[in-house]
């Protein structure tokens, strides 16, 4: 019980005082996260060390080690969660590339990236091992991510009106006020946040019972939805994407799971149609909106999308209505139909990104030439990036340093050392990360790295599922966790908004009251 009670107290503070958390505004946030969030963790793992100690002398003096020798005679690898067993590989394999690597004491803390060393892998590893271990899962941790997650969007809304409220801004230059909102700084890390909120609220939205419930989690996956529009980041799309292509992998075994997911769909086109005809409206008195949303607020077909899908969506509540009460029984011909448009839509995307590339003939999709066609202007210079970094990978790394990589965080000392004339030449930017997590693995800590990392998600995301019979409301973890994980493709690891994708992560295995 002491034990479950620290792993409750870390997953409180980290989901609901860590992202509220400022020291010096924008100016040092992230240091300032990076402090509170290892001190926290590394306090708590502290405690519930000294707790085992005594509990160890203990048995030894009244039990004669009794407990702990059965203990460590049921200890077996083979009884581990799947997802542990590749946590520890991670942890390994980060140790090894940080101990071949030539910049030691830098691939330890990671103070020449984003702080995101062996040092805080590690703390991430043993903390998801010991809170997933540990922790009795309920609900309420869940809520409490959310509360957290409205005020972080209201502010992020706010910003977006240039509001203020706060004077985070007051010392900001007037040119960067749209790259810094909320509590978050970045608008790409403001955007990962509001991803994985809007990722847990649908999710448990769609399994809800209770008006209350109801009305709570899709108030919040309304704010969620106009924030994530307003962050003006396009990694937003991708975590939406995650949602709204996964989610009927599981709402629509039922028809309340259909209605559901197609008010979550149509309620969104709404929010776009609002948020574009407020943009309009308000002129300078808001942020501009540029990328993916900037271009879907100005879209002449956007309302007749709205309107079309809000008949599609009252007709399956008027067809609830008149089965009165009744229970709708839909098998499995709503999964297999949207298995068969996933394909479809797979297929056709991959088509149009061979024609774009490969066949050469990008000027076909104009207004999505800039999506569809990788070079180095791609995604905001990350096309450029990608290629240096795999090409250093190529050509420059040593045969130990493919296998584990350059050492964790140290992509900033590789491009110091390597890139810097090209880059600011063409950017004026200096890099200290790949803007893809999974390429920021591989060549930091290596392919075997990165797979274990992989595998990880993976196994965790399966576990997750596997529990949503018992404790459904473990899947609002699992698309928080997806909604990040997808968006990472693009994205960087920073102990800003990464510390809260492991703990939701460790909640989401941890057994439940429902379990035994």
């Amino acid at each position: 019980k002491p034990l479950g009670k620290l792993a409750a107290a870390a997953a409180i503070i980290i989901l609901l005082i860590f992202p509220l958390y400022i020291r010096d505004f924008y100016f040092d946030i992230l240091g300032a996260k990076y402090q509170f969030y290892y001190i926290t963790i590394l306090a708590i793992l502290a405690i519930a060390l000294i707790t085992l100690v005594i509990y160890i002398i203990r048995d030894y003096r009244y039990e004669d080690g009794k407990n702990v020798k059965l203990m460590l005679k049921n200890f077996s690898f083979k009884k581990m969660p799947l997802s542990h067993v590749f946590a520890l590989i991670f942890l390994f394999v980060c140790i090894i590339s940080t101990l071949q690597s030539k910049y030691l004491y830098e691939a330890f803390w990671g103070n020449e990236g984003r702080y995101t060393g062996l040092f805080l892998l590690s703390i991430y590893v043993v903390s998801f091992l010991f809170i997933s271990r540990f922790l009795k899962m309920k609900k309420k941790y869940l809520n409490i991510f959310l509360i957290a997650g409205m005020l972080v969007c209201i502010f992020g809304i706010t910003d977006y009106f240039k509001l203020n409220l706060l004077h985070f801004k007051d010392d900001l230059a007037i040119a960067d006020w749209p790259v810094y909102t909320s509590t978050f700084g970045n608008i790409n890390t403001y955007n990962a946040y509001v991803g994985m909120v809007i990722g847990c609220c649908g999710a448990l939205f769609v399994d809800a019972k209770t008006k209350e419930e109801q009305i709570w989690y899709f108030s919040c996956y309304l704010i969620a939805a106009y924030s994530l529009i307003t962050g003006g980041s396009d990694n937003a799309y991708l975590a939406l994407l995650a949602l709204f292509g996964f989610l009927p992998f599981w709402a629509f075994k039922t028809w309340k799971g259909v209605e559901k997911y197609f008010l979550m769909l149509t309620s969104f086109v709404t929010v776009i149609y609002v948020a574009g005809r407020i943009h309009v409206s308000m002129g300078d008195k808001v942020e501009i909106l540029e990328g993916v949303f900037g271009v879907l607020i100005r879209s002449r077909f956007l309302l007749y999308l709205m309107i079309g899908m809000w008949v599609i969506t009252l007709l399956l509540y008027v067809i609830e209505a008149a089965a009165k009460d009744k229970i709708l029984k839909i098998g499995k011909l709503p999964i297999y139909i949207w298995t068969v448009l996933a394909v479809v839509v797979i297929s056709a995307t991959g088509y149009v990104l061979y024609d774009a590339n490969a066949g050469g003939h990008a000027e076909k999709y104009r207004s999505i030439q800039r999506y569809v066609q990788f070079d180095d202007d791609w995604g905001t210079q990350r096309g450029m990036i990608w290629r240096l970094a795999l090409d250093d990978y190529k050509q420059k790394f040593t045969w130990n340093e493919k296998i584990f990589g350059y050492g964790p965080d140290t992509f900033g000392i590789m491009t110091h050392k390597w890139n810097n004339d090209e880059t600011i030449r063409k950017t004026n930017v200096i890099y200290d990360n790949a803007h893809n997590e999974y390429l920021q693995y591989f060549v930091t800590i290596g392919p075997i790295g990165v797979l274990s990392y992989v595998g990880m998600l993976a196994a965790a995301g399966a576990e997750m599922v596997k529990k949503k019979e018992k404790a459904s409301y473990s899947m609002g973890c699992f698309f928080a966790v997806l909604c990040y994980a997808v968006q990472a493709t693009v994205n960087l690891s920073v102990p800003i908004v990464t510390p809260i994708m492991w703990m939701l992560m460790s909640m989401g295995t941890a057994s439940g009251k429902e379990e035994e």
